[in-house]
C-alpha cells in the first residue's frame, strides 16, 4: 500500500493535472469549510462506466493560497486494474486532493452523512509530506478522469518493473 501511495505522489509531481510551486514557498493548508461539502458526506458522482456504484467520501476540507479550497476525498467501489491487488483489481483510492470546483462538477447527489474513512489519514499524510517537500499539488479535473489516470499510472509503473 505504501508503494502505491509513493507512486501516486510521483504521479502528482509529473503530471500536468497539478498545481505546484517551489516547495520552500508553499503555504501550509489551513482548515476551512465549504457551503456544499462536509467531512463524512458520501456522494454519487459521474463515474466511469465500469464503476456506476462507486462513491466519493469527503475526508477533509482545506484552503491553500493560490490554489483555493481543496477537498480531500476517498473513492470507494472502484474497478481499477491493478496486478498487485487481490483478483487483479483495486476498489479504493484512500486519498485524493481535489479542487472544490472539480468536485462540484463531478458530484451528482449526496447519499449519506456518515462514512468509513479508514485509511484516509495515511494517504493524506503522505500527500501533505509530498506537498511540503516536493510541491505535490491537487487534481483539477473530473473524478472519473482521475480514476483513469490512476489506473494508467499503477499499470505503467508495474510494466516498467517487469
Amino acid at each position: 500500500m505504501r508503494n502505491l501511495l509513493r507512486l501516486l505522489v510521483i504521479f502528482f509531481i509529473i503530471t500536468g493535472t497539478t498545481h505546484s510551486a517551489i516547495a520552500d514557498a508553499l503555504p501550509l493548508p489551513e482548515p476551512t469549510t465549504s457551503e456544499r461539502f462536509k467531512v463524512g458526506q458520501v456522494w454519487t458522482y459521474k463515474t466511469r462506466t465500469v464503476e456506476t456504484g462507486s462513491r466519493v467520501i469527503i475526508g477533509k476540507i482545506e484552503k491553500i493560497p493560490q490554489i483555493g479550497t481543496v477537498v480531500h476525498v476517498k473513492l470507494v467501489g472502484l474497478h481499477l486494474k491493478n496486478p498487485l491487488a487481490d483478483g487483479g483489481y483495486g476498489s479504493v483510492i484512500q486519498h485524493l486532493p481535489v479542487s472544490e470546483a472539480a468536485l462540484l462538477d463531478s458530484v451528482v447527489a449526496r447519499t449519506s452523512d456518515v462514512a468509513d474513512l479508514t485509511g484516509f489519514s495515511d494517504g493524506y499524510e503522505t500527500w501533505l509530506s509530498a506537498y511540503r517537500n516536493e510541491g505535490a499539488g491537487v487534481f483539477t479535473g473530473p473524478l472519473a478522469e482521475i480514476a483513469d489516470m490512476m489506473e494508467q499510472v499503477i499499470n505503467s509503473q508495474r510494466k516498467r518493473k517487469s
